[in-house]
Parts: structure tokens; C-alpha cells; sequence
């Protein structure tokens, strides 16, 4: 007889829901204080500060130069040498760049409220403390242990929020977010840097990385134009609404943005680091019969998934904004009904992401971010051009967007359709 019970105790207990059920938490408290910042901060703060995360959101993810990624396939005894790698390496790659943040900062928005400087030493000091969290995810990912993912994550959303309503009711208000900004960064570094002295307890080895098992150099180089490419294009979209439209726009996309996205905060990131685990443990262990089983037993659990949640968020999305953040951002609404199509489609890909790099095949991805990467110049470019209003901007960066992920959708795949019939072909020879 099938014990539901149990069934639904274990689920309880699952990695992948306690990663979910901690994010979701961290999020309702941050929408309880969003309700309080919004009344009393103005909508340009928000959009300086959103700027300054999307500079975040393209440095992060190549903060080590992809180095770390190789701890989801390389051999136990190799985990430190690519540790000390990735650290060293990412280091010295932000203390060569650094004079570029400046820079972009400085021509773009001096004339923001906190300036081009303070914008740009907050951005410098949130790369560098996205080095050892970085490093710290792949560990996680290759151990499987998500419930310590779970708590970091936890502890730095509701520190961000703590940090908030500090500066609102006993500091500086125009520093609140920039500050929440620089705490939620931080702070996990610190946790990370001391959770990744735990794996220096295997032992080391000077072999040669052609030996190691790891992607070939080629490979490697691949895999990293296509993260830089692929986090630029997720920081472009605020980017330009922050050139093109002014701070005010910024401000209301970001908190659109914000709403759209809290499904891919929660269940979408949860998914994708059990994915990512799990998809990668079957590669390592050559278990080629369950990696198409697993890739679409994720992909329809993630369709079924976005079509109830935004579903309901298409239906309900006026009312709980304007509930949230106040009648004054009825602005925030209507972009919202506009961005929620592309935001579905990357709901649905965004967890199934690492298939390319996990496959060895990041040169499929690479061709459809750079595809991307031009049709967005492109059409920063022409609304310039023909001067496109506000809802033409935001229409036209939403079908851009959302297609660009329905290709990614589609060579996902492609990409695991080659994969198996090269294992296939090699087994028969």
C-alpha cells in the first residue's frame, strides 16, 4: 500500500523544498518592507540602486572566470586545486577591471543622486565579495547539500531588509537601500569564505588540468564568453531603461522587474540548483539512459509551474502591487502586464540553463547570447532613432527578450539530443 504520509514527509524534508521555503520567506519579508520603503523613499532611489545591482548582475556570475564550475565535474582529489584557482584567479581578473567599473559609472550617472564614485566602490566591493560565494554554490552544488544553501540564503535577504528599515527609522534614508545593497553582497562572502575551508580537508594534487578530467581550454573559454555575454544581456534591460528613460523609469521597472521575478527567486533558483546537482552527478556517473528523463521530467514540472503562478499573477498582479507598494506606482503595474510574457519563458528555461555547460555544448548557447546581445544594442539604437515612447521601450525589449529564451529552450534540446546520440555512436564503435 503507498504510504502518502510518508511520501509527504520526505518531501517536506527534501533539499529542494527547504532551499524554496527559505527563499519564500526571505521574500515575504522583503515585500513587508518594500510596502515601508516605498512610502517613504523616492522612485529614482530605487532605480540608482537597481543600476547599481545590474552592474552585479553582469560581474558576478564571471567573477572567477567560470574557474569554479569545474568543481561540478572534476575528481574529489582535484577540489582544492580548483578552489585555490578560481580564487586566485578571480582576484586578480576584478583587480585588473576595476578601473573599468569606474569608468561606465562615472560617464554614465555622475549625475545620479550618490554620484558616479560612491556607485562604483559600492559595485567593486559587491564583485569581489562574489568571488567565495560564488566558489561556495559550486561546492554546494557538487555535494548536493542545499539545506546550508538554504540558510545563507536566508540570513542574507532578511539582513538586507534588517539593513533597510535601520537606515529608514535610525539613519540616513537616501542610504538604506544603497547599504542593504552592500550587506546582502557582503555578508555572504564572509559565511562562504569560512564554509570553503571545509574542503581543503581532501588531499591536493599538482597534476595538469588537460588531466584532471575538465573541460578542454577551448571549452573553458566558451563557456566563459558565453556567461559574460549572458550576464550582460541580463543586466542590459535596466541598463537601458536607466539611459534611455532617466532614474524615475529605472526605478519603476526595477520594482516591475522585482515582482515578476520573485517565481524565479524562489522555486526557479531552488530548481536550478537541484537540477544542476542532479544533472551533473548522471553525467559524472556516465548514467546517459536517466539525463533525458531528468531534463524533461524539470521542464514540465517548470511549465506547469509558471502557468499557475503567473497565471494567478496575471489575473491578481494590480491589486497586490498596488496593495505592496502603494497607489503612487500604478506606473510599476503596467510595465509589469508587459514583461510577464518574457519573464514566463525564463522561468521555464533559466533552471534547466546549466544543461550546456554540464554537456560540454556552450557554444550553442554562446551563438544565441550573442544574437541577443545584438538585437538589444539594436533596439536601444532605434528607439533613439525614431524616439519610441515609454510603452514602445518596454513592449519591444519584453518580445526581445522572450524570444531570445524560447531559442534557448529549444537548443537546450538540441543540445541533449547531440549529446546522447555522440554517447550512442561512441558505444557502438
Amino acid at each position: 500500500m503507498y504510504d502518502f504520509s510518508r511520501q509527504i514527509k520526505k518531501a517536506l524534508r527534501s533539499p529542494i523544498f527547504v532551499l524554496t521555503m527559505s527563499v519564500a520567506v526571505g521574500h515575504l519579508i522583503s515585500l513587508a518592507v518594500l510596502s515601508v520603503s516605498t512610502r517613504v523613499l523616492p522612485v529614482e532611489l530605487f532605480g540608482e540602486v537597481a543600476v547599481i545591482s545590474s552592474c552585479a548582475v553582469f560581474m558576478t556570475p564571471i567573477a572567477c572566470l567560470r574557474i569554479e564550475q569545474k568543481l561540478l565535474l572534476v575528481p574529489e582529489w582535484d577540489v582544492r586545486r580548483i578552489i585555490l584557482n578560481a580564487l586566485s584567479t578571480g582576484f586578480k581578473f576584478l583587480a585588473g577591471l576595476w578601473l573599468l567599473i569606474w569608468a561606465i559609472q562615472i560617464c554614465f550617472f555622475d549625475d545620479y543622486i550618490f554620484g558616479g564614485v560612491i556607485q562604483s566602490i559600492v559595485v567593486t566591493v559587491v564583485c569581489f565579495a562574489s568571488i567565495p560565494y560564488q566558489i561556495f554554490v559550486s561546492l554546494i552544488q557538487r555535494t548536493q547539500k542545499l539545506n546550508q544553501l538554504a540558510k545563507i540564503t536566508l540570513l542574507r535577504i532578511v539582513s538586507q531588509q534588517l539593513t533597510i528599515i535601520a537606515f529608514i527609522f535610525f539613519g540616513d534614508k537616501s542610504l538604506a537601500l544603497l547599504a542593504a545593497e552592500f550587506v546582502f553582497f557582503a555578508l555572504p562572502a564572509v559565511l562562504a569564505t569560512l564554509n570553503i575551508k571545509k574542503a581543503f580537508a581532501g588531499k591536493s594534487s599538482d597534476k595538469s588540468l588537460m588531466f584532471t578530467g575538465v573541460q578542454p581550454p577551448d571549452l573553458i573559454k566558451q563557456d566563459l564568453l558565453s556567461t559574460a555575454i549572458n550576464s550582460l544581456n541580463g543586466a542590459l534591460p535596466l541598463f537601458m531603461v536607466g539611459v534611455y528613460l532617466g532614474a524615475e523609469q529605472a526605478g519603476y521597472f526595477a520594482i516591475a522587474s522585482r515582482f515578476a521575478h520573485l517565481p524565479i527567486g524562489t522555486i526557479g533558483r531552488a530548481t536550478a540548483h537541484k537540477f544542476t546537482a542532479d544533472f551533473s552527478a548522471l553525467k559524472r556517473n556516465q548514467q546517459q539512459s536517466k539525463m533525458k528523463k531528468r531534463f524533461f521530467q524539470s521542464l514540465a514540472a517548470l511549465i506547469i509551474s509558471a502557468l499557475a503562478l503567473y497565471g494567478v499573477g496575471f489575473v491578481f498582479y494590480d491589486e497586490l502591487i498596488t496593495f505592496v507598494v502603494g497607489d503612487g506606482w500604478q506606473k510599476t503595474s503596467s510595465i509589469f502586464a508587459v514583461i510577464l510574457p518574457w519573464v514566463f519563458i525564463k522561468f521555464i528555461f533559466s533552471p534547466v540553463s546549466s544543461i550546456f555547460l554540464i554537456l560540454s555544448q556552450t557554444q550553442l548557447k554562446l551563438f544565441v547570447d550573442c544574437g541577443m546581445s545584438l538585437l538589444l544594442a539594436s533596439l536601444l539604437f532605434f528607439c533613439y532613432l525614431f524616439d519610441t515612447s515609454e510603452d514602445g521601450f518596454y513592449l519591444y525589449l519584453s518580445i526581445a527578450n522572450g524570444s531570445a529564451y524560447l531559442v534557448l529552450i529549444a537548443f537546450s534540446f538540441v543540445s541533449l539530443q547531440r549529446h546522447l546520440r555522440h554517447r550512442q555512436k561512441g558505444a557502438s564503435e
